[in-house]
């Protein structure tokens, strides 16, 4: 504590220097020149020592609340979703021989200092919000985590990532396409809509979001997903 404030009282002093042997001295001999005053009354230097040691402590305040305000910023959670269609781990396909699985992750990064536990995605809206296998405020499954893992650790500035829709394609079978929620339940969603879903990553700090759109290519006929936006 008493290290502290040492500290603290050296920062006053420097600004109280700096206040009194600057731009304060000046403007004040400029003032005696001008105004042809040779006999100053003493109480007028106490005055000024007063002030300027007034706002020294202002300024000593100020830069510590600077740098705890810079501190207190870099350490607080953030989040940011993550989505690239183009590149793993964000799609990936699988083929199992009889069975093509394709798969559509979104990561969630931490971009704060230290690190954050119980992040978690949830639906959080859809265009069809009462359709069969719409479950809102479910939790996805986090990637290659045991079934039924809804929540991950991150370190900071890394990611982790959760499964988002599955494609099945099974020879002689009708395509299925699934959402990957950890808890198991009804997931299967029609192919002839086009789905536009709010993703909510949340657990440590403000929530991120992000709005993504699946659909069937019609040349293709396999399913796509792309970011439709970011909030």
């Amino acid at each position: 504590m008493l290290a502290e404030l040492w500290e603290w009282m050296r920062a006053v002093w420097r600004h109280w220097v700096g206040l009194a042997s600057g731009a304060v001295s000046f403007l004040f001999g400029f003032w005696v020149k001008g105004t042809h005053k040779p006999d100053i009354d003493p109480r007028i230097f106490w005055i000024g020592t007063a002030l300027c040691l007034f706002w020294s402590f202002f300024l000593a305040w100020r830069d510590e609340h600077r740098v705890r305000a810079d501190l207190e910023a870099r350490i607080a959670p953030k989040l940011f979703v993550e989505f690239d269609a183009r590149i793993p781990p964000y799609f990936e396909e699988q083929d199992l021989g009889t069975v093509v699985n394709r798969c559509f992750r979104i990561g969630v990064r931490n971009k704060s200092e230290l690190d954050v536990h119980g992040i978690r995605v949830v639906l959080e809206s859809c265009n069809h919000p009462t359709a069969a296998g719409i479950h809102l405020d479910h939790k996805l499954q986090v990637t290659d985590a045991a079934y039924g893992t809804d929540s991950a650790p991150i370190a900071p500035g890394q990611r982790a990532v959760f499964d988002v829709a599955s494609e099945i394609v099974q020879t002689g079978r009708v395509t299925e396409l699934h959402l990957c929620y950890a808890s198991r339940p009804l997931n299967l969603i029609d192919r002839a809509v086009v789905w536009r879903i709010t993703l909510r990553a949340e657990g440590a700090g403000p929530v991120a979001r992000r709005t993504f759109i699946l659909r069937e290519d019609a040349a293709t006929r396999t399913w796509l997903a792309s970011s439709a936006a970011r909030d």
